[in-house]
């Protein structure tokens, strides 16, 4: 069928497939599975992610009456103790008045008033956070400003449909979405949805 020199070459041609598939002597399959062994070995090697690697989310504590509270670091811009209060007439209740920090005036939020939580009984708090999100800059009341905590997102229990809080810390502390809190049109002094 063919001719010597024909076969010659169909043979050489065989004989380079098969050895190219390393099933002539087993050669090139062994490097093979050799390669991937090395190449497994490389990834199972490679190190666990750590508890360093998992998201966080930095947060100012602070104490409200009887309310341990959480907001985003990033919003708050400063941290201090009240000075004099200036009440102003024909605000929303949940208005404690306002103070001037370094000449400029900045409304204060009291957060009990707020969320319709009674305040009797309880002393005034003496703390004040100066918080800034969507446009808005208002100082938040605190009896007690804690600590500023780097937590893990997976340690938070989130909240679905609960008013202006995310989360709630393994520790308790409710973490307050204030971005969402600063939407609300009550706080918009001379709208109609601001009650006295």
């Amino acid at each position: 069928m063919f001719d010597d020199d024909s076969q010659d070459r169909f043979t050489l041609a065989q004989n380079i497939f098969w050895r190219n598939l390393g099933w002539e002597d087993g050669t090139l399959h062994e490097e093979s599975i050799t390669a991937r062994l090395r190449q497994r070995a490389e990834q199972y090697a490679k190190p666990l992610p750590t508890d360093e690697d998992a998201p966080t989310t930095t947060v100012v504590i602070f104490q409200l009456g009887d309310e341990t509270y959480g907001v985003d670091a990033v919003l708050v811009h400063a941290v201090r103790r009240i000075g004099k209060i200036a009440t102003v007439p024909n605000i929303p209740h949940f208005y404690a008045g306002v103070v001037n920090v370094r000449g400029q005036i900045i409304t204060i939020l009291d957060l009990r008033r707020f969320f319709g939580k009674v305040t009797d009984n309880i002393p005034a708090p003496e703390e004040l956070l100066i918080i800034r999100a969507n446009d808005l800059e208002l100082g938040i009341l605190a009896h007690t400003i804690h600590d500023v905590m780097t937590l893990k997102l997976s340690e938070i229990q989130l909240l679905n449909d609960m008013g202006y809080a995310w989360g709630i810390t393994p520790q308790k502390f409710i973490l307050l979405d204030m971005a969402r809190l600063f939407t609300d049109e009550r706080l918009i002094v001379g709208n109609n949805n601001s009650t006295l």
